[in-house]
């Protein structure tokens, strides 16, 4: 298979076929004046069907596709089907530079032949331009048989794939699986709508299959006819009751057994499949309880991915790192929690700038493969941009800001967070729990340099928490709905830590919270990060709930009881499994990998965390 396809976004050309200029719609291109992009494989091959693009502009420089959705629409040839796929790209460098991956879905193979017409289209802002055609054989396979070819619309697949494989029996739970993806296809059919007719009368199946799923429920036998007929009722005119019974059934009850899920099916994995030896404590850490007083939070944090290294070598500082963010993702399939935090040092940060994009970049998506509509958020630690190692300080080597900002999807707001602008800090409410969920960044010094290109700041070695954050905690995240709400924090360093500037600030800014009080912050820690006159004054509001604050950076399980007068401060073991002195008898045991479930119970006012691998459950008051 021809893995590179380039195109000129303003120069590429081909002429109009004889069908086109007569407006026909089925057509076949004479690709022999132009054989540079092409894709061949086998039928039938469902792993590994990856293609790599290039997009330039006319003048050479690199296609911006930031902020872009990516389709790949073909018409398979038989003539009969079509695939229409836009959540298979990827990525792997920064967007900037208009490159990208896309993993072609295992239908795509279903029909030996070549394609009638295959290309790439890219959506922006509700605009789209498409990319020539490439040629897209598949060749046959006269020994395996099995896929039948149809119709592949990926958000419609998504759809029934959800409820095929979480085999549910209750109504509240598949109606808002439902309604998410109906929101979720009537956004794309409406961009469609906007940008190309075509494409959206091939999408027009996607609308009759929606309108015909209650029928396909009742085939599959996910629910009886009655009770089909009651969720029909409950969609038109009587949400509300509806989720009032569901909540109250579920209330302090264990999530089903998705143990038959695809999650264990080795066909699915992207890196090694997940070994035996965690069956015991994957399902532990993925066995909560949900109900309305109940938040679960999946959490992990220091696994320091290394792109470059072999995962079975014993020279490798972070030894199966990959599949350590694919097993954590596995747990959010299973559990559905309300939030997944990656909590800093996600990526090693040893290499240079392309690479530390790429890595961060590829961690991102593997986070995101396979979670339920799970707010994932991303947050960063001492090793994360590289400064203090990429060597030293020099600024060219190291992730930008900017460059964190890209990896970590924060310029768009994803999941209805409150950012300040694009910053890498941000609160998550969780309005039916009354909890809002806060993600500070821990390493918010200034990104200045000196005269010979050097950060001033060196981020492996110091923390801190920038003026304007501290500003937007005091006079944003921390002013709520009203004081019956609870807050939850979470950032990469612990206060306790050596170099960290304005952590007192912090604390002096949660205990006023907590006390319904008011302080006046002057400090001045270092010259770049004081703070003058900053008052944090919460005496309208009332004194406020703060559930914990869970941090990592120590790479062992602690608490501290007292710095927050009582509230817990929980730090959490790392992910990592290294090749440093007795770590490297971790790897291949169930003690490689450490990530947990934090399951808050916001009426009794605890806190248990859930404990995968290394390590034990921890339960705190709060």
């Amino acid at each position: 298979m021809a893995q590179l396809l380039k195109y000129v976004i303003g120069k590429d050309y081909r002429p109009l076929t004889i069908l086109e200029a007569k407006t026909g719609s089925q057509f076949n291109v004479d690709y022999a004046a132009d054989n540079r992009n092409w894709v061949q494989g086998r039928q039938y091959e469902d792993s590994l069907r990856q293609v790599f693009i290039e997009i330039t502009n006319e003048d050479g420089s690199a296609f911006d596709l930031t902020g872009t959705n990516i389709m790949f629409e073909g018409i398979l040839p038989d003539n009969e089907y079509k695939i229409l796929d836009n959540s298979h790209a990827v990525y792997y460098t920064d967007p900037t530079t208009g490159k990208v991956r896309f993993d072609l879905p295992k239908q795509a193979f279903s029909v030996a032949g070549q394609y009638k017409q295959a290309f790439f289209r890219i959506y922006r802002d509700y605009r789209n331009i498409a990319t020539l055609e490439f040629k897209f054989e598949v060749l046959a396979d006269m020994v395996v048989t099995g896929l039948v070819p149809r119709d592949y619309i990926s958000p419609l697949d998504d759809l029934f794939n959800t409820i095929k494989e979480t085999e549910t029996k209750n109504v509240a739970e598949l109606k808002k699986i439902v309604d998410d993806k109906i929101n979720e296809i009537t956004d794309l059919m409406t961009t469609l709508n906007q940008t190309n007719s075509a494409t959206l009368s091939e999408l027009n199946s996607a609308k009759t299959a929606l309108e015909t799923l209650e029928e396909k429920i009742k085939q599959d036998g996910l629910f009886t006819q009655s009770e089909a007929e009651e969720f029909k009722k409950s969609v038109k005119s009587d949400l509300e009751d509806l989720f009032s019974d569901a909540k109250k059934s579920m209330e302090n009850q264990a999530v089903n057994d998705f143990s038959s899920l695809a999650i264990t099916d080795p066909q699915n994995m992207y890196a090694e499949e997940m070994p035996t030896y965690f069956n015991d404590t994957f399902n532990h850490a993925t066995n909560v309880p949900h109900g309305d007083n109940i938040v679960n939070i999946a959490f992990i944090t220091d696994n320091h991915h290394e792109e470059d290294a072999d995962p079975w070598s014993k020279k490798a500082y972070s030894g199966k790192s990959l599949e350590h963010y694919q097993w954590f993702a596995q747990g959010t399939l299973r559990t559905k929690p309300d939030v997944a935090i990656a909590n800093g040092d996600n990526i090693n940060g040893n290499t240079y700038r392309p690479t530390m994009i790429w890595t961060t970049m590829h961690v991102w998506a593997m986070l995101s493969t396979v979670y339920l509509k799970t707010a994932l958020f991303m947050l960063p630690g001492n090793h994360d941009s590289g400064v203090g190692q990429t060597p030293k300080l020099v600024a060219e080597d190291a992730m930008t800001e900017h460059d964190l900002k890209n990896a970590y999807h924060t310029v768009k707001t994803l999941y209805g967070e409150v950012r300040n602008g694009d910053s890498l800090y941000f609160y998550k409410d969780l309005t039916d729990k009354k909890v809002r969920v806060i993600g500070l960044n821990s390493s918010d010094m200034p990104w200045t340099t000196d005269n010979q290109g050097n950060y001033v700041h060196n981020r492996l070695e110091e923390a801190g928490f920038g003026v304007a954050q501290l500003k937007w905690l005091v006079n944003v995240a921390l002013k709520l709905p009203d004081n019956s709400w609870q807050v939850v924090f979470f950032f990469h360093h612990p206060l306790s830590t050596g170099t960290f500037y304005n952590a007192q600030a912090l604390i002096d800014i949660i205990k006023a919270f907590k006390n319904g009080g008011s302080v006046v912050i002057n400090r001045s820690d270092v010259d770049d990060m004081q703070i003058v006159g900053l008052k944090a004054d919460f005496t309208t509001q009332g004194a406020g709930t703060v559930i914990g604050v869970f941090n990592g950076h120590y790479h062992a399980d602690s608490q501290d009881l007292t710095t927050l007068n009582g509230t817990p401060i929980v730090i959490t073991d790392a992910s990592l499994s290294n090749s440093i002195g007795e770590q490297l008898e971790r790897r291949n045991t169930p003690n490689e990998d450490c990530w947990e479930t934090i399951s808050i119970d916001t009426n009794a006012r605890t806190i248990h965390c859930y404990r995968f691998g290394r390590g034990a459950d921890r339960e705190f008051n709060y």
